[in-house]
């Protein structure tokens, strides 16, 4: 989503007090990530959500800052649900470290390490990564 614009949805997905984290809404939004599994239209939208929440994380999303974003990594369940769904599907090798790396951030700003299971492809690409890494600094290389 676009600077400035949408800042109603923005709002809405973001901030903890807006009725979609609010009793049946919450349980209601979280049922429907599920279905990105299965549901191709819901798991772009939810891939979509997900690259707006590392977007938020990292540096906060138009009028609502890092913390009120970060503080829905205290949602466990929406948590897991989202990235069980973003990482259900094949990505692009390319892609891979990116995945890993958010992972790392979400941690880093309280969501549980158990709630960000990497998939088996995940866990080859960062075994592969070491391994570059650790023979780059074996040649004395610096690492990149």
């Amino acid at each position: 989503m676009e600077k400035d614009r949408f800042a109603s949805v923005k709002y809405c997905l973001f901030s903890r007090i807006s009725p979609l984290w609010q009793g049946d809404h919450r349980r209601n939004f979280i049922a429907l990530l599920r279905t990105g599994k299965t549901k191709p239209t819901v798991y772009s939208n939810a891939r979509d959500l997900f690259d707006l929440l590392m977007r938020g994380v990292r540096g906060g999303i138009d009028s609502l800052d890092r913390q009120s974003i970060t503080e829905l990594l205290s949602d466990h369940e929406f948590v897991q649900v989202l990235w069980d769904v973003a990482t259900s599907r094949p990505i692009q090798y390319r892609m891979q470290m990116s995945f890993i790396d958010a992972r790392k951030v979400l941690i880093q700003h309280g969501a549980p390490e158990s709630s960000l299971p990497l998939t088996r492809e995940l866990q080859a690409r960062a075994q592969e990564e070491a391994q570059r890494q650790q023979a780059t600094r074996n040649a004395g290389g610096t690492v990149g």
